[in-house]
């Protein structure tokens, strides 16, 4: 399936979200549809490769909100809050769609939903300072678990990327988030919080308003998969 040919989509149910997700060696979007706005913000990137992946996401994000909303890709109106989280413009009365992206090195994920939801993707690899950085965002308990565990990398990345889940979801980044664990926890035991199952060496977690039972997931532009959450 062509990400400019997408058929008209039906919002997620509330426990259903949908992930679209992207290997970008394989995966391309047109990116005529882009604004200059996003553009201009690509172009701040010093490394090439970051904004060649800027681009590509912001295109994929329009092609896929474009199916929810029945409009052409290049005519929708995406801002951002003065948090910086980015919103889509809507008319009254229109079904709102929520949505959240994320990239990291040769991967994309994009989640749509109907209610405020927050993506994170990370590619697992060595990282140097990974103890101190978890002591401080973690809290002392997670950071001892993550570096007794059987694969530190693994773990380290785990934790990350729930805790950005959380912090995409409400718009107010790391700094409006519960470092201490006891709110990761505490989402992971009522739902709402979830590791997705993805493929080797990529982490995703999702952080939604309501408990997740299953989400819906998409490859490069191939037919969802229903993921049932444990």
């Amino acid at each position: 399936m062509r990400c400019d040919i997408i058929p008209r989509l039906s919002m997620p149910s509330p426990s259903e979200p949908h992930l679209w997700s992207f290997a970008n060696s394989v995966a391309t979007a047109p990116c005529d549809c882009l604004a200059h706005e996003e553009r201009e913000r690509a172009a701040r990137y010093v490394r090439p490769e970051r904004s060649a992946q800027s681009l590509t996401a912001r295109a994929h994000l329009r092609h896929v909100l474009a199916a929810y909303v029945a409009k052409p890709a290049r005519a929708l109106a995406i801002a951002s809050a003065p948090s910086g989280k980015p919103f889509m413009e809507q008319r009254g009365g229109e079904t709102p769609v929520r949505f959240s992206v994320s990239h990291t090195q040769g991967f994309i994920v994009i989640a749509i939903a109907r209610f405020d939801v927050g993506v994170d993707c990370e590619r697992v690899r060595a990282l140097e300072h990974a103890e101190k950085i978890a002591q401080r965002w973690f809290g002392a308990r997670a950071a001892q678990f993550i570096v007794s565990s059987t694969n530190p990398q693994l773990a380290f990345f785990e934790r990350w990327c729930l805790l950005e889940a959380l912090a995409k979801r409400s718009g107010l980044g790391l700094a409006g988030v519960n470092k201490s664990g006891t709110q990761c926890e505490h989402e992971l035991v009522e739902g709402k919080l979830k590791l997705i199952p993805m493929p080797e060496n990529f982490v995703v977690a999702l952080a939604s308003q309501s408990a997740i039972q299953c989400v819906a997931v998409s490859l490069n532009y191939r037919p969802f998969q229903r993921v049932a959450l444990g």
